[in-house]
């Protein structure tokens, strides 16, 4: 049995998959029922903070820093409505949208973004070698060039975009300056219905000595779609 805790349902998604530090989140953001109609009216409040991550014993705790927030109401018309929050700071960011109905019950919704700039987040045990690549877009069309953020726990580092598509189409060595950066990659016919991109970074041991060897992290980027042109 499903029981909603709310008739009224908030939506939220950002116009960007990524920002620069400084740059505003363009937040855009849909009220609807239960039978997903569109609802006017009701107040939306919207609220971002930037995550920073602190050690307590053996684990990272997340702390919220920089909130920012802003108050809208809902349109019944098609068109999103648009929040814009302020970014401070590189780092993770994240977005919390709440509506409530009639009856004062509240329904949230929240999503993760990143912000260029400052440190990556911090991470343990498996996960504190793994790479994070995000798309601008999460479609492309044929002649379009993808941008893609690589967040890196390995900075600096030497590192091959790696381009496949019923085999390898492309190679590109860069080097890793920070721990986030972007990559272009041109996208043409070739690449429809799919392309798969992967990143792979080396970097020097932080243990010194004449066993010191390279450390390898390995992480491929998610598919993306390429569109051909109606």
């Amino acid at each position: 049995m499903l029981v909603h805790q709310s008739d009224r349902y908030v939506g939220l998604r950002l116009a960007k998959n990524f920002v620069r530090a400084g740059e505003p989140l363009a937040v855009e953001l849909v009220v609807a029922d239960l039978d997903g109609a569109l609802i006017g009216g009701r107040p939306i409040e919207v609220r971002s903070a930037r995550l920073e991550s602190t050690r307590r014993g053996m684990e990272h705790v997340e702390q919220e820093v920089d909130v920012q927030r802003c108050e809208v109401k809902s349109s019944s018309d098609a068109m999103p409505l648009r929040c814009s929050l302020e970014t401070k700071g590189g780092g993770l960011y994240r977005v919390t949208a709440v509506v409530t109905d009639e009856q004062g019950r509240r329904n949230q919704s929240t999503i993760e973004t990143w912000v260029m700039g400052g440190d990556g987040p911090k991470r343990s045990g498996v996960d504190a070698d793994r790479l994070t690549v995000i798309p601008d877009k999460n479609e492309y069309l044929p002649g379009e060039t993808a941008t893609l953020l690589v967040i890196s726990p390995l900075a600096p580092a030497e590192g091959v975009l790696t381009v496949r598509r019923q085999g390898v189409v492309h190679l590109e060595r860069f080097t890793m300056r920070e721990p986030s950066q972007t990559l272009q990659v041109a996208l043409d016919d070739a690449m429809v219905p799919n392309v798969s991109i992967s990143v792979d970074l080396v970097a020097p041991r932080c243990a010194r000595g004449p066993t010191a060897r390279p450390i390898l992290r390995r992480r491929a980027a998610p598919r993306m779609r390429a569109a051909r042109p109606r």
